[in-house]
């Protein structure tokens, strides 16, 4: 379990994840887990729920002779998210419980803007959608939240207004350390990258 935060504004996509990987019966395996990755410098590819299929993802993005676009990518996820990773989960809950697998693309796209597309994979279905740039002044938010914290999206909204404009990272890392104090799932770790439209890139981490 994890809990990674995406937000897009009109000049840059902003992710934040805490550090943990966990087992369902709540073993811990890694406290320092970023759950993000930077791909041909102009997108990130990030995830929560299960792991594996992320680590499968980014393995094979790693892997590829192709050159990585944002059309390729998104493509591939899709059918990905549809396939393998429906296999996956149904092999890894037998009782069907609410664990999915989630797995977010996003920063700047094939026309030069910011934008993200997020996938699920419950084990009944593929679920997506699409985000495009956000208008002046306004923001686009994603959450992969924790099986024991679901209310994740609604507190980073309420963060995002509280601090205001311009401080759209610090409200995620508010969420996390949040949830951290609720979630056996989740640490106080946390590592984020900030990506702007120019492709300069900024690191967080807090561990």
């Amino acid at each position: 379990m994890s809990l990674v935060t995406v937000v897009l504004t009109p000049d840059e996509c902003s992710v934040v994840s805490d550090g943990r990987i966990s087992s369902e019966a709540g073993g811990i395996y890694y406290e320092h887990f970023q759950k993000f990755r930077l791909f041909a410098g102009r997108f990130i590819v990030l995830g929560g729920g299960y792991q594996q299929p992320l680590i499968d993802f980014w393995h094979d993005l790693e892997t590829t002779s192709l050159d990585l676009t944002w059309a390729l990518v998104e493509e591939y996820l899709a059918n990905f998210m549809t396939i393998r990773t429906r296999y996956f989960v149904l092999a890894n809950h037998e009782e069907r419980d609410e664990t999915v697998a989630n797995i977010v693309l996003c920063g700047i796209n094939d026309q030069g803007q910011i934008a993200a597309h997020a996938f699920t994979n419950d084990g009944y279905g593929m679920y997506d959608k699409v985000f495009t740039e956000p208008q002046p002044g306004e923001v686009a938010a994603i959450t992969c939240p924790p099986r024991e914290y679901p209310q994740a999206q609604q507190l980073l909204a309420a963060n995002i207004r509280r601090l205001g404009p311009g401080h759209h990272t610090q409200a995620q890392i508010d969420t996390q350390l949040t949830v951290a104090e609720k979630a056996a799932s989740v640490n106080d770790k946390t590592f984020g990258l900030v990506l702007d439209k120019q492709g300069h890139i900024r690191k967080i981490q807090n561990n």
